[in-house]
């Protein structure tokens, strides 16, 4: 996947390609993946803290927890449909799942959101690709 230009600006960069903002950049990502006509599948809050990402984050009550989402096509929705409403689902799923208040305090500014995108095509091909299996 491609990631746009604008979307690479504020990122914590993996080296397999995964791709993960800071809540305060998130918006303008989502602005700038539907711009670029990419649907947002899902994603997650990740803990990224000196180059290691922790997908289980710890909790303040103790314990830990994954925070995360998906949003799937709806047969009766057009591709664009899809993306805008997948963009709206994202932003109002981190609001909701709000992970900087449930880590303790000590780990908030580590906290990252990572999204899974893909354009058109990509879709199309793992949607054939999962018939087949």
């Amino acid at each position: 996947m491609t990631l746009p230009e604008k979307a690479r600006e504020t990122i914590f960069h993996t080296s397999g390609e995964e791709y993960a903002w800071k809540r305060a950049d998130i918006a303008e990502v989502v602005e700038s993946l539907t711009e670029e006509n990419y649907a947002i599948l899902g994603g997650e809050a990740w803990l990224v803290e000196n180059g290691a990402i922790w997908g289980m984050l710890p909790l303040r009550s103790g314990g830990t927890a994954v925070f995360a989402w998906d949003s799937d096509k709806q047969t009766s929705e057009t591709w664009k449909q899809f993306v805008r409403r997948a963009a709206e689902e994202t932003l109002s799923w981190i609001e909701k799942l709000n992970a900087e208040d449930d880590v303790p305090i000590e780990k908030r500014e580590f906290v990252c959101y990572n999204l899974t995108y893909v354009t058109e095509k990509e879709y199309s091909e793992l949607c054939e690709h999962n018939q087949k299996a």
